[in-house]
């Protein structure tokens, strides 16, 4: 089933900026017309207003948020209504409709809250366009987060003292009370909504039109893209699947880890988007309407309403033309022609460009070109600059003594885009930001209103359909009443742009609908010291909540070899969603009779359990044995790959926390593993996160591999087939983790010369693909060390290792450049091979 229209709620005069629909019959919206609405659902397809929330003491300032907690103990029954204002108040309201005034405000924030978060204990968190989220408890400030250079757009309360926050810095900071233990890079623009993954980690969306799916650690499993401007909500339906609005007037559905329906909207921007438990959507778009969508056919809207919408989209999708366009009864071609030799000399053709301007050409024989003649599109009132046509171009002086420059502007603009794009092109500074908007502002008059929303759908300077996109710069400050995320006194001055995130571009299809997420990597527990390995899978000490994300361990700044450290894949977020992904899955394939016999068994499902128990558990664990991994090695073969996700993730989990067990079964297992992802070949998915998961419970044996074990020297060579070039981020890090494991275990270990050399060529094929993730490059490179150290401490022969020196100088210089204080660890890695 689709999602298709059920209600349209028209009582809003401005943009709808937030909605929340914590139940089935209500709805909670806010606007920018400086109302939020208690709306109730009286009919499958009916809401009506209970009430219109604007306090008395802020009765123009836009609400731009809006979210639900529930009944506490002595408060009003049906809970409360949370609201984020531009006057910077946090306002609670009962929901009755006999009180029309906040029962709580909540004071602070000194500019426009933008965004809220609550927990059912009464936890509130809130985002601010000072720079700042609020936590408030008991309806005071408990903790203030501090730490982001622009606007918090995003909040998210984790649960516990425990809380993340995206902003228009591009980042996402995971809290601890309020200290900031992890901050996580990965988007090319602000960051605008976050959501959570029970059994994995979250989900944000950006005004870099993509959705990035986390693990707590840091882990970016997949990207989903789609939308074709900025995204500003996210929501995720009890189903799994992800929704997601954006300033392309869509909402989208993602299931799966693809785009499964696109639902377009009759105005410019889709604000806000929230999921009923019945599964329907609530949307919130500029136009002032929220609507509610649902794939149920009992509560789709009446036939002539359906219409009516789709009149409505097709209509808002329309070109507007222009009655005194010249070119309209002229034969026009599109820039592509250009590509198409003339047929003969002097040939004409009006092109028109990507911006609307039209220009004439004309085929020159002798030369074999289309040569431009001048420009035939112009229409009245508009004037050229810069190859393109504006309503206003104004002579403005910008210093004594220095010739005047010319400001463009198109009515409807943003005043502060064009602004930015003025300041830019001068080279002028960015303090200059205020005057040159004001005066857009004076000169243009209802031009520039129409820009900033007054008379019309309101376009937030840095988020409206036409907005303009700095390459690499922020606005600092905004005029009039209205103030831009991006200005002010606290604005955000850009630092060099932060280094992305290994995210692979694939999309993984156990991240949508009702997916299993499979746990984040987990490090070394075993070293005395902290492990200097960075990334997504850094060790970062256990947490007492497993399902959150761990604070971060500075790494020390050097280290001698032998380097001691191991990487170990053994954290998990949710055993229990895990159990229930299992529980969906057995009961699916016994449910059909062609594969009802796959089904666990009932020594099976009891072994499961214990596993599942053992995960979940703090105290009074039921131990691992043999039994629950054979048990696991057998459904690898026995159920169909779109089925295993959840087992596979088991299997790493038992050989991180029981790698002696793994190891007595490691032929097994590793055929198992090594036959599921395809490997020696990379395969597309389905496999793509198995094979990640297979490599993760390989590097989670290394540690206990013994010289003599033929699985040893059959997983490198097994490795050693594998395509480099082919692996994803994700994929690549776990190799060379298993590489970096097996060398710790040499240390104390003497393999022999088939092992240390097939580590090594596995290590050489590494060094001649990788030149940009610098992580694996160090990793490798310190396996290369930790083996050459092993090896000339029992006087074994590493017969390749000089053949390597070339790789590995230029690895320890990629490696220096992106973590200066690891350049001595490569270098003495140098010397070792110098020696050997």
């Amino acid at each position: 089933m689709v999602f298709t229209l059920s209600a349209q709620l028209s009582v809003h005069q401005q943009d709808v900026r937030g909605v929340a629909s914590p139940r089935d019959n209500l709805v909670l919206s806010a606007s920018r017309d400086a109302s939020a609405i208690i709306w109730h659902r009286d009919a499958p397809t009916t809401f009506n207003p209970l009430v219109a929330l604007t306090p008395s003491d802020a009765p123009t300032k836009f609400v731009n948020a809006v979210a639900y907690l529930p009944p506490m103990e002595g408060g009003p029954p049906e809970g409360y209504v949370v609201t984020g204002h531009q006057d910077g108040i946090v306002r609670v309201w009962a929901i009755d409709p006999n009180l029309s005034e906040p029962l709580h405000v909540l004071t602070g924030h000194t500019q426009d809250v933008c965004s809220l978060h609550t927990l059912p204990d009464g936890t509130i968190i809130s985002g601010s366009w000072d720079n700042t989220a609020k936590v408030w408890k008991n309806f005071s400030l408990a903790y203030d987060l501090k730490g982001h250079e622009a606007s918090v757009w995003a909040v998210l309360a984790l649960g516990g003292v425990q809380f993340l926050t995206g902003s228009a810095d591009k980042r996402i900071k995971f809290w601890r009370e309020d200290r900031c233990t992890r901050t996580y890079t990965g988007h090319n623009g602000p960051v605008r909504g976050l959501v959570p993954f029970s059994d994995i980690g979250f989900a944000s969306c950006s005004n870099d039109q993509n959705i990035l799916l986390w693990t707590h650690e840091g882990d970016i499993i997949s990207t989903l893209s789609g939308h074709t401007s900025f995204v500003y909500s996210i929501a995720m339906l009890p189903s799994g699947d992800i929704v997601s609005a954006g300033e392309d007037g869509t909402v989208r559905v993602w299931r799966d880890g693809e785009l499964f329906q696109t639902i377009a909207h009759p105005c410019t921007s889709v604000w806000a988007i929230s999921a009923m438990p019945s599964g329907d959507i609530v949307s919130g778009g500029s136009d002032g309407i929220v609507r509610v969508w649902s794939e149920a056919s009992e509560r789709a809207a009446a036939a002539d309403e359906l219409k009516a919408l789709d009149d409505a989209v097709k209509e808002a999708a329309k070109p507007k033309a222009d009655p005194n366009d010249p070119l309209k009864d002229i034969e026009t071609f599109p820039p592509e022609v250009l590509n198409t030799p003339g047929t003969t000399a002097g040939e004409n053709k009006i092109i028109v460009e990507q911006d609307g301007s039209g220009w004439a050409y004309e085929w020159d024989a002798g030369s074999h070109q289309w040569k431009r003649l001048g420009c035939m599109r112009a229409p009245p009132g508009k004037k050229l600059f810069g190859g393109k046509f504006y309503d206003h171009v104004w002579e403005v002086d910008i210093a004594d003594g220095q010739p005047k420059v010319q400001l463009p502007y198109n009515n409807g603009e943003n005043p502060y885009a064009a602004a930015q794009r003025f300041i830019e092109r001068n080279n002028l500074p960015m303090v200059y930001l205020d005057q040159v908007t004001n005066y857009i502002i004076q000169q243009a008059g209802e031009g520039a209103a129409a820009g900033m929303g007054g008379g019309g759908e309101y376009q937030d300077p840095f988020t409206g359909a036409g907005s303009y996109r700095p390459a690499g710069s922020r606005p600092a400050a905004a005029a009039s009443n209205y103030q831009d995320p991006f200005t002010g006194s606290g604005a955000y001055r850009p630092a060099p742009a932060p280094a992305a995130s290994g995210a692979s571009n694939y999309a993984d299809p156990f991240t949508g609908a009702g997916a299993y997420r499979p746990g984040p990597a987990s490090p070394p527990a075993q070293s005395s010291f902290a492990d200097p390995f960075t990334g997504g899978s850094r060790y970062t000490p256990a947490s007492s909540n497993p399902s959150s994300p761990p604070p971060v361990t500075p790494a020390p700044a050097s280290i001698s070899l032998p380097y001691n450290n191991t990487t170990l894949y053994q954290s998990h977020t949710n055993p229990q969603a895990l159990h229930n992904r299992l529980q969906d899955i057995n009961k699916r394939l016994k449910d059909e009779p062609t594969t009802s016999g796959l089904a666990l068994y009932p020594e099976e499902a009891a072994l499961i359990e214990q596993l599942v128990q053992h995960f979940s558990a703090r105290n009074g664990r039921p131990a691992i044995g043999s039994q629950h991994l054979e048990t696991l090695i057998d459904l690898l073969g026995r159920w169909p790959p779109d089925a295993l996700l959840p087992i596979v993730d088991l299997t790493r989990l038992v050989a991180g926390a029981e790698p002696t067990i793994a190891i007595a079964q490691a032929p097994a297992l590793i055929k198992a593993l090594s036959k599921l992802s395809g490997f020696p070949a990379v395969e597309p998915a389905p496999r793509t996160t198995i094979a990640m998961l297979a490599l993760r419970t390989f590097a989670n044996m290394a540690p206990g591999a013994t010289p003599g074990a033929e699985w040893v020297l059959e997983m490198l060579q097994l490795l050693s087939k594998i395509p480099y070039a082919q692996l994803n981020s994700q994929q690549r890090i776990a190799l060379a983790s298993i590489l970096s494991n097996l060398s710790v275990a040499a240390q104390t270990r003497a393999f022999g010369e088939e092992v240390l050399n097939t580590h090594a060529a596995v290590i050489k094929s590494v060094l001649q693909t990788e030149t940009t993730d610098a992580e694996v490059q160090y990793r490798v490179v310190m396996a290369l060390g930790n083996m050459l150290y092993a090896s000339r401490a029992r006087t074994t022969a590493l017969s390749d290792a000089t053949s390597l020196r070339e790789l590995v100088s230029a690895a320890v210089n990629r490696i220096a450049a992106a973590r200066p204080e690891r350049r001595a660890n490569g270098e003495s890695v140098l010397k070792l091979i110098g020696s050997a």
